[in-house]
Order: C-alpha cells, then sequence, then structure tokens
C-alpha cells in the first residue's frame, strides 16, 4: 500500500514539473504562447492551475506564481500523506502488539500515548507562544490546559534566562522521565 502511494505521489510529482515547466516555456518565451505544444501544455495544465490562480489572486497574490505553488503543495503533500500512511501502519503494529500481550501490553501503550500527547502538547504551546497564540487564544486553551500541571510549577521556580522561559523544557524531560519509570514499572 505504501509503495502504491509512492508511486501516485511520483506521478502527481511528473504531473506538477510537467505543469510547471511548461508554464516557465511559455513565460519566458522559450515556446511560442499559440504554438501547438504550448496549446497541448494548457490542455493538460489549465484544469489545474485555472483554481489554484482564482485561490491566489482571492488572496492577493500573483497568479503567476500558481505552478510553483502546485509542485510545492504536491511536494508538501505528498511527503505528509507517505509519512502519515507510514505512522498508522506503525501504530496498528504496535496496538496489534499490545493486544498480544496482554493487560500489560495494553497499559504500556496507554501511558505511552498520554505521553506523546503531553510531549505534543508542549511543542505546540512553545511554538503557539512564538507566533503569538497565547493562552487565550480559543485553539490553544487545550494544549494549556493539558500542560499547565507540569509546566506552571516548574515557572514558578525557574527563572527565565533572559527572554527565554526554560520551563517548557524542563516540563519535556520531566514527562519523558515520568513515561519512563512508569514503562519500566510495568
Amino acid at each position: 500500500m505504501i509503495d502504491t502511494l509512492r508511486i501516485v505521489v511520483l506521478g502527481l510529482f511528473s504531473y506538477a514539473a510537467v505543469v510547471s515547466t511548461g508554464s516557465w516555456l511559455v513565460k519566458t518565451q522559450r515556446l511560442k504562447p499559440f504554438g501547438a505544444t504550448a496549446k497541448s501544455l494548457r490542455v493538460i495544465s489549465d484544469p489545474v492551475l485555472n483554481p489554484i490562480e482564482g485561490w491566489l489572486v482571492k488572496r492577493g497574490g500573483n497568479p503567476q506564481s500558481a505552478p510553483q505553488w502546485l509542485l510545492g503543495g504536491v511536494v508538501v503533500g505528498g511527503i505528509i500523506s507517505i509519512s502519515l500512511i507510514e505512522w498508522l501502519v506503525r501504530q496498528a503494529a504496535f496496538m496489534g502488539a499490545a493486544g498480544r500481550s496482554g493487560p500489560r501490553g495494553i497499559a504500556s501503550l496507554i501511558v505511552f500515548y498520554a505521553g506523546q500527547v503531553f510531549t505534543i502538547s508542549i511543542f505546540i504551546r512553545v511554538i503557539g507562544s512564538w507566533v503569538g497564540a497565547g493562552r487565550f487564544n480559543p485553539f490553544m486553551k487545550p494544549f494549556y490546559f493539558l500542560t499547565d500541571w507540569i509546566v506552571e510549577p516548574i515557572r514558578k521556580r525557574l527563572p527565565p534566562v533572559g527572554m527565554i522561559d526554560l520551563s517548557p523544557i524542563v516540563a519535556y524531560f520531566g514527562v519523558q522521565l515520568i513515561v519512563s519509570m512508569i514503562l519500566r514499572s510495568l
């Protein structure tokens, strides 16, 4: 299944590369805009590029950059989709192994996933603070709710170093330590 997805992504990338190259050739007048080759390229590229150009124009962007957006979207989307499918396959294997090993395995899996949720929440909290999405942002409230129990007590005892707040880093290592201790005891 993963190999099929990789072939599909490669095919989409090849198509996007042909569309982007063709658009560049026409823009730079290396191909005559009304020649047979340019018309053929437009037949295969316009159904994909026109919606992207419209999206860019609505947002104040340059419609001539649509081929680059197409190529970048295919690359990023392909990487994300392949990574997500591989991750889901691995998680299914972990869950199957945990189920076969009985209650201990299931408890270990629950502790592991809980630690992952806390770790990801800490990262999102830190990145959100960098981009100005603080505690009262509706999107950020769940992440602060999940991490305040460990970050806030550390923040009260650990002063910041200049402008850098070290409490999320200490909280991250604290969560990792707690999870590993619990997993060892199971």
